[in-house]
């Protein structure tokens, strides 16, 4: 693979309610709400683990499916009622453990977890991207490709360190295995970047089972930046923060702060997360406290609506941990 590197960025770190940035930005939470619930054998939930703006008004909702991923989803609904009941699409191909999810050049790119260890699990290993029709109603078109293995083969490439690849690619992805649930555009045309809850770049990165040293919350998160993960040939770039001992939960990039927006999490399970702005040029890392963040359960969604300078933090309402939120998303405003 060509042109793959490293950046170590230097973290930047900034604790208050409101926060007024380097780029003149305040953000603030402006509404806030419950997304709709939909039934499932009789019980009703949501487990939404993706979102993304089409730049027309709507807004794309991604499902994991839930327990086993059973009834993984794609929904749309009106950008400004994210609480009202969303379109399911009716997609052409299965794509299950739906984990990120971004708009780029008019189409819907979406990713799975890919942290399925067995050969016989495609349905998870997939990276899509799907055409609507005009008023998003429908799926023109689909393609895809799997892509668990080439990303393995990029971090052994980059990182070279042959005991800590061993140990991320015969796990599964929450005891330390690949585990992708970030999906963004960036600054550059049509480039993607995947955002990895897991694994984190660290020599004692790793479940226990693999010795007294090792940890799940040591290392800086790994950002892959593809220019084109539909070309075998496509030139890819690696990068790493330090997120405080997390990985990836969400993300996308807002082209009017020239950042990326980042929800950080826990590699293995746990409901500690963290809210994060990353600036494109300087790549350095300002914390965000978002007052109403603290109280999502699961957020790991965002979609950036750039021209009316806002975004939406998204959350779950799945599982005993979940059940009976209160709220469910954050929209925060963002202006000089």
């Amino acid at each position: 693979m060509r042109g793959i590197y490293i950046v170590y960025a230097q973290l930047i770190v900034v604790s208050c309610s409101l926060i007024s940035l380097a780029t003149a930005k305040e953000f603030k939470v402006v509404a806030s709400g419950k997304t709709a619930l939909y039934e499932y054998y009789g019980v009703e939930l949501q487990d939404l683990s993706s979102a993304a703006y089409n730049g027309n008004g709507r807004l794309v909702l991604g499902f994991d499916g839930g327990r086993n991923a059973q009834h993984p989803e794609v929904r749309v609904v009106d950008v400004t009622k994210p609480n009202k009941k969303a379109l399911l699409l009716d997609r052409q191909i299965v794509q299950k453990d739906i984990e990120g999810m971004t708009f780029i050049n008019d189409r819907v790119y979406l990713i799975s977890s890919l942290s399925q260890t067995s050969e016989e699990t495609k349905d998870f290993r997939i990276l899509s991207k799907m055409t609507l029709n005009d008023d998003a109603t429908e799926v023109a078109s689909e393609e895809y490709v799997y892509l668990r293995e080439r990303l393995l083969s990029i971090l052994g490439k980059e990182f070279k360190n042959d005991a800590w690849f061993s140990r991320i690619s015969s796990s599964f992805g929450k005891l330390g295995g690949l585990n992708v649930e970030g999906l963004s555009a960036s600054d550059k045309k049509g480039q993607l970047v995947i955002g990895l809850r897991s694994p984190l770049w660290h020599k004692n990165f790793g479940a226990p089972s693999f010795g007294p040293s090792m940890k799940l919350n040591v290392g800086e998160a790994i950002l892959v930046f593809y220019d084109d993960p539909f070309d075998a040939e496509s030139k890819v770039s690696v990068k790493t923060i330090d997120l405080k001992g997390q990985g990836i939960r969400g993300m996308e990039y807002s082209a009017k702060l020239d950042a990326y927006i980042i929800i950080s999490g826990m590699a293995e399970k746990g409901n500690l997360y963290r809210l994060w702005l990353l600036d494109r040029s300087s790549f350095s890392l300002t914390e965000l406290k978002v007052k109403g963040f603290d109280n999502l359960c699961r957020p790991e969604a965002i979609a950036v609506v750039d021209e009316e300078s806002y975004f939406y933090i998204l959350s779950e309402e799945s599982g005993k941990a979940c059940q009976n939120s209160t709220v469910t998303y954050l929209k925060v405003a963002y202006g000089d």
